[in-house]
C-alpha cells in the first residue's frame, strides 16, 4: 500500500508547509496573463485575448458564466469542491486504493485547485511522478491560502483546456456554439463540462460519441448530487445539438483580433480598433451563409 503512504505523506507535508509559504492571489495572476481587450471604435467591446502562444482563449468573470457550466464541471471535475481545502484527502486516498486494486484510478483524485495549479505551472519532466504530485499539491495550497473559492473557479473556468487550442469556457462556448458562455443550456454546458476530463479524446469534431457519453456521465453525477432531477437530465441528454467549429470563432472579428495581438507590441491593457462591431457581424453573417452554400466544395474559411 506504498501509494496510501504516498498519499498521506503528500497531506501531511502540504498541512505543515502551508503555514510558512505565501499564499497566491489567482485574481493577481488573471490580471498579469498579459490580456488585451480590444474594442470597435465606439468603444464596444470585440474581446480579450490572452496571450498563451497560439491559444485561442477569452477571459471572462464568474458572472459571465452559465450557472449550469459552473455546476456541472464542478460535478464532473471535483464534486466536493466547495466543500474542502486545496486537497480531498478522502478523494486522494481513494484514487491511490484504486490504482493499488485494479492498477488504475477509477475516480479522481485531483481537486479544482490541484487542476488549476498544473495549468498554471504544468509539472517538468524532471521531476519524476511523485516529485510532480508534491510540487502540484503545494502550489494548491499556497492558490487556496489566498484565494476564495469563486475566484479559483473563475481561474480555472478561463484557463481549462477544451479541445486543440481552445482555453476556457468562453473560447468554447463561442467556437462550438457561436454563442457566449453566459448563454449556455444545461444540454451545451454539460456537452462542455466533459470535455477537460480529456480534451484530445473527447473532442467535439472528431469524437463525438465519446464526448456523448461522456456528457450521460456529466448529467447522471448532476442528478445524483441533487443539482438537477433525473427527468431534467434525461430531457438535457435528449435535446439535438449542433456542434462545429464556427468560423465565428471566439470573439468579434477574431482574424483581425488575433492578427492585431500578433503584430502589436501590447500585451496588456485595452486596444481600440477602427471595426465597426455591427457592420463585422452583418459582413461575417453574410459571409458565413455563402460559405455554408459551398460545403461541398470543401469550402471552409
Amino acid at each position: 500500500m506504498k501509494l496510501f503512504a504516498v498519499a498521506i505523506a503528500f497531506c501531511a507535508v502540504v498541512a505543515i508547509t502551508a503555514l510558512d509559504v505565501a499564499g497566491i492571489d489567482v485574481a493577481h495572476l488573471e490580471r498579469q496573463r498579459g490580456s488585451v481587450t480590444y474594442t470597435d471604435r465606439s468603444g464596444v467591446v470585440l474581446g480579450t485575448i490572452l496571450g498563451a502562444d497560439s491559444a485561442h482563449a477569452v477571459r471572462v468573470p464568474l458572472a459571465a458564466i452559465s450557472p449550469a457550466f459552473l455546476e456541472a464541471i464542478v460535478a464532473a471535475e471535483d464534486a466536493r469542491f466547495w466543500h474542502h481545502g486545496a486537497v480531498d484527502v478522502p478523494a486522494l486516498v481513494r484514487a491511490a486504493r484504486e490504482f493499488v486494486i485494479y492498477g488504475q484510478a477509477r475516480s479522481g483524485g485531483s481537486t479544482v485547485e490541484m487542476q488549476l495549479a498544473r495549468l498554471i505551472a504544468p509539472p517538468s519532466r524532471d521531476r519524476g511522478d511523485v516529485g510532480a504530485k508534491f510540487a502540484q499539491i503545494v502550489l494548491a495550497e499556497r492558490i487556496a491560502i489566498a484565494s476564495g473559492k469563486s475566484a479559483i473557479l473563475e481561474a480555472y473556468a478561463n484557463r481549462v483546456p477544451m479541445g486543440g487550442n481552445l482555453y476556457g469556457v468562453e473560447a468554447a462556448a463561442r467556437t462550438y456554439f457561436g454563442e457566449p458562455a453566459r448563454d449556455l443550456d444545461l444540454a451545451q454546458a454539460s456537452l462542455l463540462a466533459g470535455i477537460p476530463n480529456d480534451p484530445t479524446g473527447l473532442a467535439p469534431d472528431s469524437n463525438w460519441q465519446a464526448l456523448r457519453a461522456r456528457q450521460r456521465f456529466v448529467l447522471d453525477r448532476m442528478a445524483s448530487l441533487g443539482e438537477i432531477t433525473r427527468a431534467t437530465a434525461d430531457q438535457a441528454w435528449a435535446e439535438t445539438l449542433s456542434v462545429r467549429r464556427h468560423d465565428l470563432g471566439i470573439a468579434d472579428a477574431p482574424h483581425a483580433l488575433f492578427y492585431l495581438y500578433r503584430s502589436s507590441d501590447a500585451r496588456d491593457g485595452r486596444v481600440r480598433t477602427t471595426l465597426d462591431r455591427g457592420l463585422q457581424r452583418f459582413v461575417q453573417a453574410q459571409t458565413q451563409a455563402v460559405v455554408a452554400t459551398l460545403q461541398s466544395y470543401h469550402v471552409t474559411d
